[in-house]
């Protein structure tokens, strides 16, 4: 039975929440016309079905004009710069996650 109240944690993004020096990127007004990369961390094999079902909705619904998708060699270690510059200089928005 489910309980009609639970505990639960809500995780916010604010920037008092981050270690000094952390600075939240400015928010998007629309994503109509942008190009929105996704950072694959490679840990479903042979590839995030998720992300490429989402950049196609955001594409359709969203009018997302390009989505560009990259990935992690290893998803136990972070992103290495030759991975994240050009996402950094191409796309708008980039959204990365798990794969589960």
């Amino acid at each position: 039975m489910a309980q009609e109240h639970s505990p639960f944690i809500v995780l916010s993004p604010q920037p008092e929440m981050f270690p000094r020096g952390g600075l939240l990127a400015p928010r998007l007004d629309t994503l109509r016309g942008k190009t929105v990369a996704f950072l694959d961390n490679n840990k479903l094999q042979p590839s995030n079905r998720y992300f490429a079902l989402l950049g196609q909705w955001l594409q359709e619904r969203e009018g997302v004009k390009t989505v560009l998708y990259a990935q992690k060699p290893f998803f136990t270690r972070p992103a290495r710069d030759e991975i994240l510059k050009p996402l950094m200089s191409q796309a708008d928005a980039v959204i990365t996650g798990l794969g589960e």
